[in-house]
Formats: structure tokens, sequence, C-alpha cells
């Protein structure tokens, strides 16, 4: 080894030997100073007010990103929320007053009792909902509001009973308030007319139950009248004396008979007149153009009002000046309806007043 190379380790090995040195006085100095120095728990978290503030100042950008993220989510789920329309409209499908049946009308005279069997709501409602009485309804709706098809149309609307009462509901939900409107007018309008023909037919059957019965009442009244009139012949049913016991029994039978057959008979007609009457008035509705006009009006009023007031509320100015309109039209439909059934009613008087001159 050079006399350089050892002069220059022992340099390095006094430098290090004095920095050591230098060393040892500071760090006893903060021994010292720590052990007059109250020990803190080892891993516990000692949280200040500055701290948080420090905290939340590192991390304000990406709470104010969560915060601005979270709102465009909110808002963009707003915006994608479509308010909903709905509008419904009622109708009764029964009397308030519980109808006899003609037949029972024929057969019990003296006390006749309402049927106790209502209408099957189920099925009623099962044919409000079929494809064949709808369908038609939603032609004219698909031409202005094209792909309102009976299979687009059916998941929105609901037909249901309200409670035990007679009433049928009808509503129906949409994005757009002319669409519903519109849907809501043909769906009332198509089930006003079936309604209306269900009576017709149901009045026509009953007319022709009532003609089949009769000829064959009269028929019965014929044949006793016959039996009284030959035991009147046969019997001197004029002459007391030659009354008997029996034949007075049979007299009078045939009396209570006759009494009872010409009750029915009167009976019989009476209905039959109300029948054509009944028959005779709505055929005379549905020919009257006035009437149906005004009643279409009032129709349309009634779901216009309806509509308005799913909207608005009841007490809005829209609804006071729809139902003032409403009341307006409904003294004039009254007095057409008057005026037709009585033009219908003149008409038949005189082909009656013709045929007894003849």
């Amino acid at each position: 080894m050079t006399p350089k190379l050892e002069n220059d380790a022992a340099l390095a090995t006094l430098l290090n030997k004095l920095s050591q040195e230098n060393a040892t006085p500071t760090t006893q100095a903060k021994k010292s100073t720590t052990s007059n120095q109250p020990e803190e728990p080892i891993g516990e978290a000692t949280w200040s007010l500055g701290r948080v503030v420090n905290m939340l100042r590192r991390k304000a950008i990406i709470i104010g990103f969560a915060s601005l993220a979270f709102a465009g989510l909110m808002g963009l789920q707003t915006s994608k929320t479509v308010p909903e329309f709905k509008g419904s409209f009622r109708l009764l499908v029964e009397p308030v007053v519980p109808k006899i049946p003609v037949s029972d009308q024929l057969t019990d005279t003296k006390s006749p009792q309402p049927s106790a069997e209502g209408l099957d709501y189920f099925t009623q409602i099962e044919v409000l909902y079929s494809p064949t009485l709808l369908k038609p309804l939603l032609k004219d709706v698909a031409n202005r509001y094209p792909g309102s098809t009976f299979d687009a149309v059916v998941p929105k609307l609901a037909v249901e009973r309200l409670g035990e009462t007679k009433i049928i509901e009808i509503s129906y939900s949409d994005s757009n308030p002319d669409k519903a409107q519109l849907i809501l007018q043909k769906i009332a309008q198509g089930y006003l007319e079936y309604s209306r023909d269900e009576r017709q037919a149901e009045l026509k059957q009953s007319l022709k139950f009532v003609n089949q019965e009769l000829p064959k009442i009269q028929r019965r009244v014929d044949q006793f009248n016959k039996a009284l009139e030959n035991l009147r012949q046969q019997y001197g049913f004029f002459d007391p004396t030659k009354y008997s016991e029996n034949l007075e029994k049979q007299m009078l039978a045939l009396a209570q008979q006759r009494q009872t057959l010409e009750g029915e008979i009167a009976v019989i007609q009476m209905r039959l007149k109300a029948l054509k009457q009944k028959l005779g008035e709505t055929v005379a509705l549905s020919q009257s153009k006035s009437y149906q006009e005004l009643l279409q009006q009032f129709q349309v009023m009634e779901q216009q009002i309806a509509v308005e007031a799913a909207r608005f509320g009841p007490n809005s100015p829209n609804i006071q000046l729809l139902e003032r309109q409403r009341e307006n039209i409904l003294p004039i439909l009254l007095k057409e309806a008057e005026r037709a059934v009585g033009d219908q009613l003149a008409a038949a008087e005189s082909d009656f007043q013709i045929t007894l001159t003849r």
C-alpha cells in the first residue's frame, strides 16, 4: 500500500469517528426530551379540526366531481320521466230498479218478483275488452295517431266494476293528453252504441216471446168459451130450476178460469203495448239526426269535463265553463227527444185511425 492511500484511509477513519461523537449528544438530548413528554398510544389516530380541514381541502375536487355527477344523473333521470295523463268515464250497465223478465210476467200475474240473478260482470268486462268491439273503434284513432293498435291500447285500458254497484268505470292513461281524450271518446261512443244495440235486441226478443205466447192463451180462452156455451145449451144455464150442484160447480170453475185468462190477456196486451212503445221510442231517437247530433255534443262535453277535471281539478274555470255549456245543451236534448218520440207516436196514431176507418 502506498503512503498516499494510507493517509487517505486514516483521514476517513478520523472523520467517521468525529461524526459519531457529534451525533451521540444530539440523540441523547432527543431521548431525554422525549422522556419528559407523555407517551401517546401507539396506532391511535389523533383528529383535530385542522387535520379535518386539510383532508377536506385535499379531497375537495373529488367531492365536487362526485356532486356534479350525482346531480347530472338525477337530471337525466328526471328528463327521461314522461308524465302520464289519465282519463275515465263510467257506464250504468243495469237498471237501478230490478227488471222482471217477460216470461215471469206472463206466468205470474198476481205478485211477480224481480229475478234474483244479476248481470255477469266478469263476462261483461271481457266483452268490453274484446277485439271484436275495440278494433273498429280504434281505426279512426290509428289514422290520426299511427301505432294505436289494439295490442298497444289494451295494456293502458282499465275496465273495472265500482265495488258492488251497477257501474263500470273505464279509464285510459297515455303520455299524450289529446290522444288519450280521443281514445276515450271513441270507446265511450262505441260502448254506448253497443249498449243500445243490446237493449234493442232484448226488447225485440221480449216482443217475439209475447207474440208467440199470445195465440196460445187466446186459443185456451176460445176453448173455455166454447165449453161454457155447450154447458149453457145442454143444461139450460138460464133456467134456475134445472141447475144441479155439480153443474153449478163446473160453471163456476169455468167462469173463474175464463176470468183468469182474460186477466192474463189484458196484462199481456199491456206489456205488448209497453214493449212496442219502448221499441218505438228507441227507434225514433236513433233515426232522429238532430237528436243524435245533440247527443254526440253532450257526450263530447261530458268527456271534456272528465278530462279537464283530471288535469286541473273540479273547481277550475274551464270546468265551470264546460258545465254551463252542458247545462245549456241538456234541455235542448230533452226537448228534441220529446219531439222525435212525439212525431213517431203521432204517425202511429194516424195509421191506426186509417186502419179503423177501413
